[in-house]
């Protein structure tokens, strides 16, 4: 399955609608990333990762998941 077919089975599933999806490609090309964002990816990074900017959004969407969560929500922060 490509990653399309992956991310446009998982904005079908009501289940699995409302996670947020962090693609990370080689590719830098404006069109392949409006493409993503068109396909339901959330954000788009490239390769190589810059890690403060990884942190940071996956940071962004744990703090929006947990304003939108009614239970606590348990962050492991890797050492």
């Amino acid at each position: 399955m490509s990653g399309r077919e992956v991310i446009a089975q998982i904005r079908k599933d009501p289940d699995l609608l409302h996670i947020p999806v962090i693609a990370i490609s080689a590719d830098a090309f404006r069109e392949q990333q409006n493409e993503a964002k068109d396909a339901g990816v959330n954000e788009y990074l490239i390769k190589p990762i810059e890690f403060d900017r990884l942190y940071k959004v996956v940071d962004q969407y744990i703090r929006e998941v947990r304003q939108q969560t009614p239970f606590p929500l348990r962050v492991i922060k890797a050492s």
